[in-house]
């Protein structure tokens, strides 16, 4: 071995490459990165899939239509079945009025908690209480409600009070009492035989608002979904009248569902005509 060789194996090591030439350091200074930038990670990429046109459009739900100002009437629907009208009326007792209406029909209304009764037979109780006045008897969900002998007056002076309105006369009225955010109705439409077709219901609210909910019944070829069916929102303040009209029972349902905030108790009262079952 060279004096030479017998340097490097002593200085650097006995494994230690050959120092490099001139060209060969200025080349690799180049592929280092400067101090203090480190250098770039370079991350998996996902497996890439390429789109076929299958030819079927793409659905997307409708926006949720919300109904806050007042109209004499909102069209919400114009079908094959006839116009769903909506009346809305945010204000329609005045608010000097409402803390003293409200306390009287929370204490002097015959609230019960009523079963509803399914197809097979099986029953359950109502997330609600409900009281009913009414000049003939009516039938819901299984349940049968008798003529009453008398109207609480209080009851009468609010049906009157929206009879003012041109074409409206009511012989019955339902009302329902959400106790707090629990409460709810379900989904349905008040399409009952002694209502017969294009019933007119009057909503009459007081207490704690709730949000009254509407959706579109789906066309057949839907097979029952409601997702792509348009759906509106109604809040109901105390005081608020929201009249129902033309197609709409035939045509939408709506509910009052549970909410995820606490509620304080709520009275709303449904104003409607009924007739005798056997004369339709």
């Amino acid at each position: 071995m060279s004096s030479e060789k017998r340097r490097r194996a002593r200085v650097q090591g006995s494994w230690a490459p050959p120092p490099r030439k001139p060209q060969e350091k200025k080349e690799a200074s180049r592929a280092m990165p400067e101090v203090g930038v480190s250098s770039p990670v370079r991350k998996p990429q996902p497996p890439q899939f390429a789109y076929v046109e299958s030819g079927q459009a793409i659905r997307t739900p409708p926006p949720v239509i919300r109904i806050e100002s007042a109209s004499d009437e909102t069209i919400i629907s114009d079908g094959p079945t006839g116009k769903s009208i909506l009346r809305y009326y945010p204000q329609f007792i005045e608010e000097k009025e409402l803390q003293r209406i409200f306390q009287t029909l929370c204490k002097e209304l015959p609230w019960k908690q009523r079963f509803d009764v399914k197809r097979d037979g099986t029953s359950y109780k109502q997330p609600r209480m409900t009281a009913w006045y009414g000049d003939l008897s009516y039938a819901y969900s299984g349940v049968v409600l008798p003529p009453s002998e008398s109207w609480h007056p209080l009851v009468l002076q609010l049906r009157e009070r929206i009879e003012k309105k041109p074409k409206y006369t009511f012989n019955s009225v339902l009302g329902n009492l959400y106790r707090n955010e629990y409460d709810s109705v379900d989904w349905h439409s008040d399409d009952e035989a002694g209502l017969r077709d294009f019933p007119i219901i009057a909503s009459l609210t007081f207490g704690d608002m709730r949000i009254f909910k509407m959706r579109k019944k789906p066309p057949l070829e839907e097979k029952g979904d409601y997702t792509y069916q348009q759906h509106i929102e109604v809040p109901l303040p105390s005081g608020s009248l929201l009249i129902m009209e033309g197609a709409t029972q035939a045509d939408w349902q709506h509910s009052i569902p549970k909410s995820y905030h606490s509620k304080g108790p709520r009275v709303n009262l449904t104003y409607r005509t009924i007739y005798p079952v056997e004369e339709i």
